[in-house]
């Protein structure tokens, strides 16, 4: 859904409750929109991702954000 959505307010919002939902299993999709050309999308994707790493941050780093999770 992620991928197919064009629409900014969807993706940011999907990847907003990826991380509520709190399965590791979605790290790897929402890593990938870290490059989305949309801040707010990208935000909600670091967001996302803080959450569901318990608190650490890695910012934008992609690299450091698939390390962590084994990605």
């Amino acid at each position: 859904m992620l991928g197919r959505s064009e629409n900014i307010d969807v993706r940011s919002t999907i990847a907003w409750a990826l991380g509520c939902v709190g399965d590791e299993r979605c790290a790897g999709a929402l890593i990938a929109l870290l490059a989305d050309n949309d801040k707010t999308t990208s935000e909600a994707a670091r967001s996302a991702l803080v959450a569901l790493s318990g608190g650490k941050d890695f910012g934008i780093n992609a690299a450091a954000w698939r390390a962590h999770f084994g990605k």
